[in-house]
């Protein structure tokens, strides 16, 4: 396609560019740019595009930007736009031939709740014999390719790259979460979908977000008809969720709602039954009743799967494939994931990092068997500091053991992290020394900064019957400290530290 086809529509303040050029490549990563390439000098926080502007046009690139142009680029090789992400939406999926026009699309936004969907409806695609596509916050992946994901929702032009592979690939849907990061930077403004899903709005990125209300202002965008394919296209809502109801004045073709408490919910339960090990319910969708049985547990999880459910319904899912495709998910990485030992201790991993995550988490497990509840959790440096006390208020609702450690501190001191989290702690709870832990008392805490030497020793004092919630990191197989990142899996932490009180035979 030529340059000039490329940039059809787009407000250019200036140029100097030859537009009979025919595109080879489109990117803004310097270290891809070829001959006849469109290379988008963005102005990161790191880095600065323009600093690679020189060389991408001796290269015989075309240098596209925002801003006043280097001298440099005045000898030729640049088209200065008003607005570059206008201008890299539009260009990616001219590009790339709109991929999503071939394949169904579902997108699931909420802060709570959107990767075990999208697992959910991969699963239950598999069973209608359709090739899925999923792009989210664990990886993006399709048939038997697994790419890691650098953001939940990629940049325009990896997002439409890696459409264009998925339909090359035979892909028939893909399902993808939305995040407010991605909405609010409009990573996802060229898209069309069939169905998209609202989960649930409450208190995470107000380090980005300025306040809720951005927050959820953010979120609202994707239930705008301009994100619908066409007049069939359908939302699922949250309408036990209070900005799950705002959003149902939004202007999306189809406007649908699921619930565990209104039984007038296009999906609703007659009745439920979340167990030790799985989840039983008659789920009814549409006025016709399905009953499930799924092998997730908690009652945030019937959520899921009511949304689930629900989008693949509309999406033309027979009630086999739906409850086949439930049954068929054993569980979602990351998301209470079991760390399997000889100690009769329940063991799970969970993402859960915001204090409703955590509440929903640890509610779940509290109303399983058990005889203490030990959690292991910490926050994230360079994020929200707000949400830290209110993510220790939520673990003592729940826990009678609280080990705090590190996750991710980033640039900050992990010791003042742990510090903002300590003053959230209830006053019902007090603090001992690492050294003094054990889990014959209640309502106790303590601090042991290294998130691994936390892990052993919560492994190490959990006694048979107890539960023992790793939370924060999930799926996530690295820790970041400072700027650099290293491989750390809270999984294989917890494996390691059962393998090691095996060897020595602690009880």
């Amino acid at each position: 396609m030529k340059l000039s086809q490329m940039i059809d529509g787009l407000k250019v303040v200036d140029s100097n560019a030859n537009f009979d050029m025919d595109v080879s490549s489109i990117t803004k990563d310097s270290r891809e740019v070829t001959n006849s390439c469109i290379f988008f000098a963005i102005k990161g926080s790191k880095n600065d595009g323009l600093n690679y502007a020189e060389d991408a046009v001796k290269k015989g690139a075309v240098v596209l930007i925002d801003r006043e142009p280097p001298q440099v680029l005045k000898k030729g090789g640049y088209i200065r736009v008003e607005d570059i992400t206008e201008a890299m939406n539009l260009i990616a999926v001219r590009f790339y031939g709109y991929p999503f026009r071939d394949m169904k699309m579902v997108g699931v936004t909420g802060t709570n709740g959107k990767s075990s969907i999208t697992y959910l409806v991969e699963s239950i695609a598999r069973r209608m014999n359709l090739s899925s596509g999923v792009i989210g916050t664990i990886n993006y992946r399709y048939n038997n390719r697994i790419m890691q994901a650098p953001n939940t929702t990629p940049d325009p032009l990896l997002l439409m790259k890696i459409l264009a592979e998925m339909r090359d690939n035979g892909v028939d849907m893909v399902v993808m979460e939305v995040s407010s990061h991605g909405l609010a930077l409009r990573r996802t403004a060229a898209l069309k979908f069939d169905v998209v899903i609202f989960t649930n709005l409450s208190r995470d990125h107000l380090d980005f977000h300025r306040d809720m209300e951005e927050y959820f202002e953010a979120k609202r965008l994707l239930f705008s008809k301009g994100y619908s394919r066409d007049d069939n296209s359908a939302a699922l809502i949250n309408a036990d969720d209070e900005y799950g109801e705002r959003l149902l004045s939004m202007n999306f073709p189809r406007m649908l709602t699921y619930s565990l408490k209104r039984d007038d919910a296009f999906v609703h339960c007659k009745n439920y039954e979340v167990g030790e090990d799985s989840i039983k319910a008659d789920i009814v969708i549409d006025d016709k009743v399905l009953s499930i049985d799924s092998h997730l547990i908690g009652l945030h999880n019937l959520y899921n799967i009511m949304a689930a459910s629900g989008a693949m319904y509309v999406s033309g899912a027979k009630f086999d494939d739906i409850y086949n495709g439930i049954y068929d998910l054993r569980y979602v990485p990351g998301r209470l994931q079991k760390v399997e030992n000889d100690f009769g201790v329940r063991c799970l991993v969970d993402y859960a990092h915001s204090d409703d995550s955590l509440r929903n988490v640890l509610k779940a497990l509290s109303s399983l068997n058990h005889r203490h509840i030990i959690t292991v959790f910490g926050a994230g440096g360079d994020r929200d500091r707000g949400k830290r006390p209110l993510m220790a208020g939520a673990v003592c609702e729940y826990s009678d053991i609280i080990i705090i450690t590190s996750d991710n501190p980033r640039t900050e001191d992990p010791l003042q992290i742990i510090a903002d989290i300590e003053r959230g702690i209830d006053v019902r709870f007090r603090k001992t020394e690492a050294g003094r832990l054990n889990s014959e008392e209640k309502g106790i805490y303590t601090i042991i900064p290294d998130r691994s030497e936390a892990i052993e020793k919560a492994v190490m004092i959990s006694k048979d019957k107890d539960i023992l919630l790793i939370a924060g990191k999930g799926h996530e197989d690295y820790i970041i400290e400072g700027t650099q990142k290293r491989y750390f899996s809270d999984i294989e932490e917890a494996e390691r530290a059962f393998g090691k009180r095996s060897k020595y035979g602690a009880n």
